[in-house]
């Protein structure tokens, strides 16, 4: 992190960015989108390396959002 400091401060005077806060960062709408952790999506999710890395990326951030969540559970089960 360091080492990109400069570069980063360079970039920022050139776009007139704040130091503070990263105006200009543009995040994918599937990075922004709720993961309901359903057993059928977590089964379809896609974990391949083979894939682009912000495919990757937003399906990683799905899959830690169902571990997160805890047990995967069937929406409206008895007992839930």
């Amino acid at each position: 992190m360091k080492k990109a400091m400069p570069l980063v401060k360079e970039s920022r005077r050139e776009t007139d960015d704040a130091y503070s806060f990263n105006w200009s960062i543009r995040i994918s709408p599937d990075l922004q989108m709720p993961f309901d952790p359903t057993h059928e999506n977590m089964a379809n999710l896609k974990l391949s390396p083979d894939q682009p890395v912000e495919v990757l990326a937003a399906d990683l951030r799905r899959a830690f959002s169902g571990i997160v969540a805890g047990n995967v559970k069937e929406v409206g089960h008895p007992g839930y």
